[in-house]
């Protein structure tokens, strides 16, 4: 890409991953000589070249910061391969995402060891030894929500403004405001703007925003049910299984999903919707809620202090991960992977679970459709299927609960309608949600222009 320099601000996006689909998150924005990108993900399954950003498509482009709005793997993943490319990059993110990057980056290596294929396996899987993950980490800043950060790159020619806005999503998610040359860009980064169990609902600027960049995950399902319905749709599956004296499996990614779903087991059991039954976590899942419960107070909550620790669990022991008590008495069981992937414990509980006529499997979270978990929820009960290559059959209940932690359609289009952006790039959705969303903002905002973005098409801002 030549830029060539005038005397007013030139900005372009180019988006190098994350678009017509979930998974390998990141855009590149140039202002004025700052390079910045935003996010650099690791796809959650694919494991070719496309599993990670195309990086190597803005080489000769400056890059002096990312930005990471919050730490899922998709999100944050590619962030040793970014490196690779773009050594000096500062990274900034919020204090709590600064923590858990920590960790689940060292879960991303461990990931790749196994899932990786040839063409990558010798070069990229060096960048995520453990000597270098540390070195990483020990590069990232942490700020706090709504504090101005003022930044210019090493050939920029102009100051910019960047604030982290509470997103909804997850522990220390941020949605990203940039202020450049009297003009102003949203990133939503994974937005929520309902209140989940745990985590408050997103807190963004209510002002005119020129540049857009939205995600678009729910925009296909505008009749997604309702959060609280499906809290008590989950209730009433919970007391059907145990009824039949059985337990309940819940797979569960371990950041998010695991410590919103314990929050929502507990205060059905506090208001004795569910039997008080047994509660089974542990392995990456229990060492997040630790997180969640250092940032109970400094980050937006539904109920300030509240601590994940104070839910009674007991620790799931790997070695005696098929002969526990959950399969002897009704218990609920929340294990990791939440697609069940092979060789985590929600993989290989399953394996034993399916059978258990009295027992039932609760998916609460995305399952990818290559993913065994995916499989699972859409076999036929009695009938043979193949889950991860394997002849298996079930005999259990299975059931889907959506406890969404990203934005309805119709939150999106208010909050959109509010700020009027002149602007509009999808992201962070497949094509059909994509394309609805498109749909539905034209139909009230016609001055609006709307981009479907291509990878690696640059796009003009000024």
């Amino acid at each position: 890409m030549l830029i060539i320099h005038f005397d007013f601000v030139v900005a372009e996006l180019i988006f190098l991953g994350g678009v017509g689909e979930l998974g390998a998150n990141s855009v590149y924005l140039y202002i004025d000589g700052t390079g910045i990108i935003i996010d650099a993900g690791l796809h959650p399954r694919k494991r070719d070249k496309d599993a990670l950003p195309a990086y190597e498509s803005i080489i000769g482009n400056p890059v002096d910061l990312l930005i990471l709005t919050h730490a899922h793997t998709d999100h944050i993943g590619g962030i040793p391969y970014l490196l690779k490319f773009f050594p000096h990059t500062k990274i900034i993110m919020t204090k709590a995402t600064r923590d858990l990057a920590e960790i689940m980056l060292k879960d991303t290596a461990k990931l790749l060891q196994t899932e990786l294929v040839a063409e990558y396996s010798i070069d990229n899987l060096s960048l995520y030894k453990p000597e270098v993950l540390e070195n990483i980490w020990m590069l990232m800043d942490g700020y706090n929500y709504y504090e101005g950060i003022k930044f210019c790159g090493y050939a920029g020619r102009s100051e910019i403004k960047i604030t982290l806005y509470p997103s909804g999503h997850i522990l220390g998610s941020a949605s990203v405001k940039i202020d450049f040359g009297g003009e102003s860009l949203l990133h939503s980064g994974d937005i929520q703007f309902i209140n989940q169990a745990v985590i408050a609902g997103a807190d963004l600027p209510k002002h005119h925003i020129e540049y857009l960049l939205i995600e678009s995950t729910n925009a296909g399902e505008p009749n997604l049910p309702d959060y609280n319905d499906e809290i008590k749709r989950f209730s009433k599956y919970v007391n059907q299984i145990v009824d039949k004296n059985g337990s309940i499996l819940i797979p569960a990614f371990a950041l998010g999903k695991t410590q919103e779903v314990l929050k929502i087991i507990y205060s059905l059991m506090q208001n004795n919707s569910i039997p008080n039954l047994t509660i089974y976590t542990g392995g990456l899942g229990k060492i997040i809620s630790g997180f969640y419960d250092k940032y109970c107070y400094s980050v937006p909550m539904v109920k300030p202090g509240f601590e994940i620790s104070d839910i009674p669990q007991e620790y799931i022991i790997w070695d005696e991960l098929l002969t526990g008590k959950y399969f002897k008495e009704p218990s609920i069981v929340v294990a990791s992977s939440g697609m069940m992937n092979k060789g985590t414990a929600s993989y290989q509980l399953a394996q034993r679970w399916m059978k258990l006529k009295n027992s039932g499997i609760a998916f609460i979270g995305y399952l990818d459709e290559s993913s065994p978990g995916y499989e699972l929820l859409h076999s036929d009960m009695n009938k043979d299927f193949k889950f991860a290559g394997k002849k298996e059959r079930r005999m259990c209940e299975v059931k889907n609960f959506r406890f969404t932690s990203h934005a309805y359609l119709n939150d999106i289009l208010n909050y959109i309608s509010d700020i009027k952006p002149s602007k509009i790039y999808i992201n962070h959705g497949d094509l059909l949600s994509s394309e609805n969303l498109s749909m539905r903002i034209s139909q009230n905002l016609n001055n609006t222009q709307i981009y479907l973005p291509e990878k690696k098409k640059t796009y003009k801002l000024l």
